[in-house]
């Protein structure tokens, strides 16, 4: 009972865990030169590494929290329900994937000083890439399935089915990779509202 009252929050966790991970990456620059990269790289390998740690520690809860949201939803329909939960995993996985992308430069640069400008550029540009459009594009799906399932049983009201379509929308657009922080903002809101509604409620069973 504990863990199923409480798991919502694990968006909570992961919103703030990502956005703790990129303050201290402090890198938002897209593909910038491959001497600048091996710069950021050599000079930063110590706050690479440590963002990409947090970074995985948010992936990690994010799934804790798609699996929460999926449960939800199977009370109305098992097929969204599946898509909340696959949605979910996929972005953790790219975040992952993008998360150590970077680590790896990172190391790289501690152990093999001076590294290579071309493999630290596509190091750097794989982590942008994947922790772009891909990345957004999976939380679009995990949000748009959420907010069917919102509006036909009125989880959290109809403002939370709204603001589920918008940030899905935002999120399967052509400027996905524009909008990652607006679906990790909306992990945390419906983690606190899944959070707050009875354990016995129709859709948390």
């Amino acid at each position: 009972m504990w863990e199923k009252k409480n798991a919502p929050l694990a968006g909570v966790a992961s919103a703030v865990l990502f956005i703790v991970a990129a303050v201290v990456m402090n890198n938002t620059t897209f593909m910038p030169p491959a001497a600048d990269v091996v710069s950021f790289y050599e000079q930063n390998s110590g706050q690479v590494m440590l963002a990409a740690y947090i970074g995985l520690l948010s992936a990690f809860f994010l799934v804790w929290f798609a699996a929460s949201a999926g449960r939800a939803v199977q009370a109305v329909s098992t097929r969204l329900g599946t898509i909340v939960v696959a949605g979910g995993a996929l972005a953790a996985v790219l975040s992952m994937v993008a998360f150590m992308a970077h680590s790896i430069g990172a190391e790289r640069a501690v152990q093999q000083a001076p590294i290579d400008p071309g493999a630290a550029a596509a190091t750097f540009d794989l982590a942008a890439a994947v922790n772009g459009t891909p990345f957004g594009m999976c939380l679009g799906l995990m949000i748009a399935a959420f907010a069917v399932a919102a509006g036909r049983a009125g989880i959290g009201g109809r403002w939370l089915v709204w603001l589920s379509a918008i940030t899905a929308v935002a999120l399967i657009s052509p400027a996905s990779y524009l909008f990652g922080g607006l679906g990790m903002l909306w992990i945390a809101i419906v983690g606190v509202v899944l959070y707050r509604r009875p354990v016995t409620e129709p859709g948390l069973a």
